[in-house]
């Protein structure tokens, strides 16, 4: 009988332990671009000397609910934001921003790569890009008053100018 209660047990447990779903590894934090009004998105149209609001919302693995450790943000290479003292325990965070691509600074008009990469304790790491065309605005008409100074005397004969009258019939 002692042994058919072994065997019993040793069945139970290995059902058991075939039963339990295996030990699920930690995934990275998650990290998405801002959606409100005025927060430009990916693959939006900028003018130079204009400010440009962005944003990105982080948060860690929810189902172990590991804090966040640091978020870097940089646009076109060079590091804009980093953020760790803030981020200390925190699970979620929504960073904004606002960068004002100036002619003197970026004098380049084209491409422009704002990248973010959150980072959470257990050295997990995720990154998203927002890219960015940046345009060269259109010089606007400047409207003046101007007066016409008629010079000489009165002329009847155009040719002598160049000119013919247009006559409808």
């Amino acid at each position: 009988m002692k042994k058919l209660a072994l065997a019993l047990m040793c069945l139970v447990s290995v059902a058991f332990f075939a039963s339990c779903d295996p030990e699920v590894t930690n995934p990275e934090p998650s990290i998405i671009i801002l959606q409100e009004d005025g927060y430009v998105q990916n693959n939006d149209v900028v003018d130079l000397n204009t400010e440009v609001k962005f944003g990105f919302v982080v948060s860690s693995n929810a189902t172990t609910q590991k804090a966040l450790q640091k978020l870097v943000v940089s646009i076109d290479g060079t590091e804009w934001a980093n953020l760790t003292d803030t981020l200390n325990g925190l699970t979620t965070f929504t960073y904004r921003d606002v960068v004002k691509y100036e002619p003197e600074r970026d004098s380049i008009v084209g491409a422009s790569v704002i990248t973010a990469i959150v980072t959470d304790v257990d050295g997990k790491t995720a990154t998203t890009t927002i890219n960015l065309q940046i345009n060269q605005p259109a010089i606007p008409l400047e409207v003046r008053d101007f007066e016409w100074t008629k010079v000489g005397h009165n002329v009847m004969d155009l040719a002598s100018y160049g000119l013919k009258w247009h006559v409808t019939v």
